[in-house]
């Protein structure tokens, strides 16, 4: 295992069937995995899947994995660090992985913004992260993290996984997540700038909504005309509010826009 890269190796097998269940695959499913490590996941994904393309960073795996997957001729092995690859370019359209802790959510989030051809995620991740990814409003996991993935995907966790299911065990317990995509962002094209917007409403969580904005350099009476209009309360904090309804703020604002 190397710290830097983040990496246990999963040893229980009850764990893996149930990963494989949630994912539910077939051969009509092409198959992206991240950190294959040693290829436990990857036999696994290579029985049910129709192709397997395996990516790898550590220089110590691949010789291994060519030689342990070799009976296996769907399983194509990339290495490349994990956050520099185009999965858009990649004839997958689905992602399985036990994510590296130290790259999960940012993955995750790339793979949701840059691969729409990824229709499908099926991820092992710390409990605490599973817990940020699918979080709803007036909860205290619930962030920029959750609304970024609201926007792009249905996510709900699908089990628990101990520490003691992994080889060496990691300082945490870990869940698995399914994200479903949507069939397009759900607010369209203007997604990316009402992230960035959700960034800002988020920046300081103890103060209203109406603060924030404030203290982001909107206007006074802009931030009234948009909060009336969306039928927000002035004193609402953003950690109250649904994405649609955070949008609706977006949204009032730019209206209001001189």
């Amino acid at each position: 295992m190397t710290k830097r890269l983040g990496q246990h190796f999963l040893v229980d097998g009850n764990v893996l069937e149930k990963e494989l269940t949630a994912a539910a695959l077939t051969k009509k499913d092409n198959v992206v995995e991240i950190g294959p490590g040693i290829g436990t996941l990857t036999q696994a994904l290579a029985a049910q899947a129709g192709q397997v393309i395996a990516v790898e960073f550590d220089s110590r795996f691949p010789l291994i994995l060519r030689e342990t997957l070799a009976p296996a001729e769907n399983v194509k092995i990339i290495e490349a660090d994990a956050m520099s690859v185009d999965y858009g370019d990649l004839d997958v359209n689905c992602l399985v992985a036990n994510l590296p802790y130290n790259i999960g959510t940012a993955l995750i989030v790339k793979v949701l913004t840059d691969a729409p051809n990824i229709k499908r995620m099926t991820v092992m991740i710390q409990k605490e992260v599973a817990a940020r990814l699918v979080a709803v409003p007036g909860t205290k996991d619930y962030g920029v993290l959750a609304v970024t993935i609201a926007c792009y995907a249905i996510a709900a966790t699908a089990g628990q996984v101990k520490r003691t299911s992994f080889l060496p065990p990691p300082d945490v317990d870990s869940a698995f997540v399914v994200l479903e995509r949507l069939p397009v962002p759900a607010f369209g094209p203007e997604t990316p700038a009402f992230l960035e917007f959700v960034k800002t409403v988020f920046s300081l969580r103890r103060k209203t909504l109406a603060s924030a904005l404030a203290h982001a350099g909107y206007e006074p009476a802009r931030i009234r005309g948009a909060l009336a209009a969306a039928g927000t309360e002035e004193r609402a904090r953003a950690e109250t509010l649904s994405p649609a309804e955070i949008y609706l703020v977006y949204a009032g604002l730019l209206s209001l826009e001189s």
